[in-house]
């Protein structure tokens, strides 16, 4: 197997290559999205066995002789018809350090990411029965409170973005990012915000790509969580991938056994494992990169006033991969 750097004259293989995976995140416009949006250097490589293309590899140059595969994305890492052995000319291409986030097969266990995926049912009402009857109930709850989803923009959704993702004790990514998403996924992309009454108070991204719906970006107002948002608005999005067809609902990614990961589940979500490695690829080392848990940094940003988190936020950001 061999590497070789991605040009766009391999563009409609790559793309048709992705598709047939049912893979988002090894699609070719996230190169072009994290390009504009942040600046950093791609640096993305087919991967070929006899002449055929046999694998994908979508990264970035984080540092001077380190590629990361994918920034900002829960995962990425090779994409590849079976053999799961690294190209045997790595070491020409001048890079000492690969970080993978890539999805497995094995067993999760705690203190380790998964992405959670539902497998959809045939009707909303089939699914809505194979819910434990305590989450029924919790639904039913939420349908009457004066909920609704309206279509929206980025305009409309980076506001409450921002303010949730600052109330969690994240630095928000700069709104330029999402414009690029909205253009180069016009025709994947869906934006809602969640209003209680005439109140906007969530916001869910969602991708349909291939048979699969991914959530990746879903927030609600913390002061609002008493009324269950999130349980109408996950509710609502399961009940519309149903109706046009999806096979399975991507949740996105948790930590086993936290608070997110425990929500996941109880709408029949399974975890699939992620695994996160640092290949020294000047010698055989590989290190397992655990989740970053217990820093005190989220606890700060939270506190920060919204005239420092906001704009300090993407600047920071830039640098979370």
């Amino acid at each position: 197997m061999k590497l070789v750097p991605y040009s766009n004259d391999h563009e409609d293989e790559w793309q048709n290559f992705a598709r047939q995976h049912n893979s988002l995140y090894h699609d070719i416009r996230w190169k072009t999205v994290i390009e504009e949006s942040y600046g950093l250097k791609s640096a993305y490589f087919s991967i070929f066995s006899h002449e055929k293309l046999t694998g994908l590899l979508p990264a970035f140059q984080t540092k001077k002789d380190t590629l990361f595969s994918l920034p900002y994305m829960p995962f990425s890492g090779f994409l590849q018809d079976s053999s799961n052995d690294f190209p045997d000319n790595f070491n020409e291409m001048g890079i000492n350090t690969l970080i993978i986030k890539q999805k497995t097969s094995n067993p999760a266990t705690e203190n380790e990411y998964v992405t959670m995926i539902k497998q959809l049912g045939k009707s909303k009402d089939d699914t809505f029965q194979n819910f434990h009857h305590k989450h029924r109930n919790m639904i039913r709850r939420a349908e009457e409170q004066p909920f609704s989803l309206k279509q929206a923009t980025v305009n409309e959704f980076y506001p409450i973005y921002r303010k949730a993702t600052n109330a969690l004790g994240t630095p928000a990514h700069n709104k330029r990012f999402f414009e690029r998403i909205e253009h180069y996924f016009k025709n994947e992309i869906q934006i809602l915000n969640l209003f209680l009454e005439e109140k906007a108070i969530g916001t869910i991204l969602e991708m349909d790509y291939g048979n699969t719906r991914y959530d990746l970006w879903a927030f609600s107002l913390k002061q609002y969580l008493k009324y269950k948002p999130n349980v109408f608005l996950y509710w609502e999005r399961l009940k519309d991938a149903i109706n046009v067809g999806q096979e399975y609902y991507d949740f996105g990614r948790s930590v086993i056994n936290s608070g997110t990961y425990n929500f996941k589940k109880k709408w029949g979500a399974e975890p699939v494992k992620l695994v996160y490695k640092k290949y020294d690829l000047s010698s055989t080392k590989v290190e397992d990169i655990p989740p970053q848990t217990g820093s005190l940094l989220p606890k700060i940003w939270a506190k920060l006033p919204a005239f420092v988190a906001n704009p300090l936020g993407p600047i920071i950001r830039k640098h979370v991969y």
